[in-house]
């Protein structure tokens, strides 16, 4: 028997309330994700159809990410603080 992929993947969003988002915008340094060096974001929000939202304003923090993400795991988190979204993908292997 041969053993299975070790790696897994994990991607999806979270919708988080205005406390919480305030609370990682004043602890954390962010930075505004360039246009040509982000992923493509936008296009799986609106192809998923559970988001009324027209334009997207992406951030990104290492020290978030830190915080976040446990070693052993590659990939990030993106934060859009006017909708109120966390954007994650990741692996772990």
């Amino acid at each position: 028997m041969l053993p299975g992929p070790t790696d897994y993947w994990m991607k999806g969003f979270l919708i988080i309330n205005e406390n919480n988002l305030n609370e990682f915008k004043d602890k954390y340094y962010w930075t505004l994700v360039e246009e040509d060096k982000k992923p493509d974001l936008e296009t799986e929000f609106l192809e998923t159809g559970l988001l009324d939202i027209n334009s997207f304003e992406w951030y990104y923090s290492e020290e978030f990410n830190n915080y976040v993400k446990q070693p052993g795991y590659h990939g990030g988190f993106y934060v859009d603080f006017d909708n109120g979204i966390i954007y994650f993908d990741f692996v772990r292997g």
